[in-house]
C-alpha cells in the first residue's frame, strides 16, 4: 500500500498509527490521514494538488482549477487573513462544466497552515460583510493525508463513485463534522436470509390482524409477530425489504472501508518493521567478516548449500560438524521441496550477537537469511542439531518468499488480508484476556504473520524437518495458536501459490532424513579431502 509515498517517507519521523476500541471508521480514517502527513515530506504544491482532488470529490465530475484573485477579491482575502486568529493561505478555485467550460461556481479556500481547523475540514463559512462569497476552511496536513488515502483507495480497486452511497460516505469522511451521527459508522443488525425468507408476509396474515394499517411503501412487507403464551398474536412489526437491502448495502460499504483501514494499519506496522531493519543493515552481520580462518573458508567453499544460495558465509565460531548436519537438512529441503525463486538469497551462519534472535531475514539489496548457531535452551533436546538455532530457517525462508515472490509483498496482498485481520483480532484478544505481555506490534507485522502462517501451513502439510520448531510450539505458543481458526484460509492461500507442495511433501518424507552427498556431486574446481570427526564425515578443500 501507499507505494507512491516510498520516496517521500521521512525515515526519522517516529509517528505511529494506533487504533483503539473507541475508534470508529471516521476517527480511524482521520488518524490515518494525520499519520500519513506526519511521516511524509510533502510540499505546498502537493497540498494544493490534494485540495483539487478533494474539491473534485465535492462536485464531481466537474472540472476544477486554481485561478487568480481579482483586485476586489484580493482585498477580501487579505481582510479575512487579518480577521483569523491563525495563519491561513487564501486560494481561489473555479468549477466549470467539462463539455462547454461554462463557469458554475467560484469558491475561496482558506488553507489553515497551523491545522487548527482539522475537525472542521471542508466546512463552508460565510461572512456577513461579503454575502456573495463563500469560504471553505481546509487543514494543511490533513487535506494532504485525506487525498493520499483516496488515491490509495483508487489504487486498491475501490471506485469512489461506484455507488451514490459510497460517494456520500467518502464525503462524510473528508468534509465537515463526519462524526456527528456516530450511528452512521456502526453496522446495522440484519435479519439472516433464512429467517427473512421464513417470515410471514402481511397478505398471508391480514385476516388475523383486522383493521391494521401499514405503509404502501411496499406491497407485502414481512411481519415480525409477537405472540402470547397461548399463541395468540398480540402485536407485530412491519419489516420492509428495502430497509433490509439498504442495511445490507451500508454494511458492505462499511466493511470495505474497515478492511482498507486495517490494511493501512498493517502497512504502518510493516513500515516500522522495515525501519528497524534499516538499523540492522548498518551492522557488520550483513557483510562477510574480514578475518575467516582457512578451515572455515574451505568448509564454506565446499559446502553443497552453495548450489542453492547466491553466497554462503560461515562464522569462525560456528561448529563445523553441526554445520554439516544443517547443510544436509537444508539441501534436502531445497532440492526436493522448498520453492526456489530467481532472486537467490545469501545465507549466513553465524552468531547474531546483540540482535537476540535465532534467525533474521533482511530484504532489499541485502536479500540475506541469517541463522544463529548459538545454543537455544528452548530447543536443546530437539533432533540431532541440539544447541543450534536452526529451527528459524523455514521461518526466515518464509520471509524471503514474502519479499521476493513478486514485486509486492504477499503479506500485504488482498488475498492475505482476511488472515491478517482475523489473526490480529485473535491474538490481541487472547493477550488481553490472559494479561500476556506480548510484543504485539512486532507479532502483528504483516511479514511476521506471513512467516508464521507459512510455518503452520508446512507443519499441517506434514513436513518433518529439524529446521522448524517442535509441533508443541505451534500448538501451544500464543503467536502460533492464534491461527487455530484460520487453518482452511491458510491452506487456501498457500495452495493457490504453491499447489505442488502437497505432493512434494509426501515424496520428501519418504527420503532419508540425512541424504548422501558424495564428492562428485559437488560442482567446484578444487580438490577435496575427506575429514572424519567422530561419526561424521565431511569433505573440505585440500589447500
Amino acid at each position: 500500500m501507499f507505494t507512491s509515498l516510498a520516496k517521500a517517507i521521512n525515515q526519522e519521523n517516529k509517528a505511529k498509527l494506533k487504533f483503539t476500541d473507541k475508534d470508529n471508521i471516521y476517527t480511524s480514517f482521520r488518524k490515518t490521514a494525520d499519520y500519513l502527513a506526519k511521516i511524509t515530506n510533502f510540499s505546498d504544491i502537493a497540498v494544493e494538488e490534494a485540495i483539487l482532488e478533494l474539491e473534485k470529490l465535492y462536485l464531481c465530475p466537474k472540472t476544477i482549477l486554481f485561478v487568480d484573485f481579482t483586485n476586489e477579491e484580493l482585498e477580501i482575502a487579505n481582510f479575512i487573513q487579518r480577521m483569523e486568529k491563525y495563519p491561513v493561505k487564501p486560494l481561489k478555485v473555479e468549477y466549470t462544466t467539462k463539455e462547454s467550460g461554462t463557469k458554475i461556481l467560484t469558491e475561496f479556500i482558506l488553507l489553515d497552515l497551523d491545522d487548527k481547523y482539522r475537525t472542521k475540514n471542508g466546512r463552508f463559512y460565510y461572512y456577513p460583510q461579503y454575502p456573495d462569497f463563500k469560504f471553505r476552511y481546509m487543514s494543511y496536513s490533513r487535506t494532504y493525508g485525506y487525498a493520499t488515502i483516496l488515491r490509495e483507495m483508487a489504487n486498491s480497486d475501490i471506485d469512489l463513485y461506484e455507488s451514490n452511497r459510497l460517494y456520500q460516505y467518502i464525503k462524510n469522511l473528508t468534509y465537515g463534522d463526519g462524526n456527528k451521527f456516530k450511528s452512521r459508522w456502526s453496522l446495522d443488525k440484519i435479519i439472516p436470509e433464512n429467517e427473512w425468507n421464513a417470515m410471514p408476509r402481511f397478505d398471508e396474515i391480514k385476516t388475523r390482524v383486522h383493521g391494521s394499517y401499514y405503509s404502501d411503501k411496499e406491497v407485502n412487507p414481512r411481519v415480525i409477530l409477537r405472540k402470547s403464551i397461548s399463541g395468540n398474536i398480540v402485536g407485530y412489526k412491519f419489516c420492509y425489504e428495502s430497509t433490509r437491502n439498504n442495511s445490507i448495502e451500508k454494511n458492505k460499504i462499511l466493511n470495505r472501508l474497515s478492511d482498507f483501514l486495517n490494511r493501512a494499519y498493517f502497512w504502518s506496522l510493516q513500515l516500522e518493521y522495515n525501519r528497524a531493519q534499516e538499523k540492522f543493515t548498518r551492522s557488520p552481520v550483513w557483510t562477510d567478516k574480514q578475518y575467516i580462518n582457512s578451515g572455515t573458508i574451505a568448509a564454506m567453499k565446499s559446502d553443497p548449500m552453495n548450489r542453492f544460495f547466491a553466497h554462503l558465509e560461515l562464522d569462525n565460531a560456528v561448529d563445523l560438524v553441526k554445520v554439516r548436519q544443517f547443510s544436509k537438512e537444508v539441501c534436502l529441503l531445497m532440492e526436493n521441496f522448498l520453492p526456489v525463486l530467481p532472486d537467490t538469497p545469501t545465507l549466513r551462519l553465524r552468531k547474531l550477537g546483540n540482535h537476540r534472535a535465532l534467525g533474521m531475514y533482511v530484504a532489499g539489496i541485502f536479500n540475506t537469511i541469517v541463522v544463529d548457531f548459538r545454543a537455544d535452551e528452548d530447543f536443546k533436546n530437539f533432533s540431532t542439531l541440539s544447541g543450534v538455532g536452526v529451527q528459524s530457517f523455514v521461518h526466515e525462508y518464509g520471509h524471503f518468499i514474502d519479499f521476493k515472490y513478486s514485486d509486492t509483498l504477499l503479506s500485504q496482498s488482498q488475498e492475505f488480508s482476511k488472515i491478517l485481520r482475523e489473526y490480529q483480532e485473535s491474538l490481541t484478544e487472547f493477550a488481553e484476556e490472559n494479561a500476556l505481555n506480548l510484543k504485539l506490534e512486532y507479532l502483528l507485522t504483516p511479514t511476521e504473520v506471513f512467516a508464521r502462517a507459512w510455518e503452520i501451513y508446512l507443519m499441517d502439510l506434514g513436513l518433518v524437518t529439524p529446521l522448524m520448531k517442535p509441533t508443541t510450539v505451534y500448538e501451544t505458543h500464543p503467536e502460533y495458536a492464534a491461527f487455530k481458526g484460520l487453518k482452511s484460509e491458510i491452506f487456501m492461500f498457500f495452495d493457490s501459490f504453491f499447489p505442488e507442495l502437497k505432493n512434494k511433501v509426501k515424496l520428501l518424507n519418504n527420503l532419508q532424513s540425512e541424504p548422501k552427498i558424495i564428492p562428485n556431486q559437488i560442482q567446484n574446481e578444487f580438490p577435496l579431502k575427506e575429514v572424519r570427526v567422530g561419526d561424521i564425515t565431511s569433505f573440505v578443500l585440500d589447500i
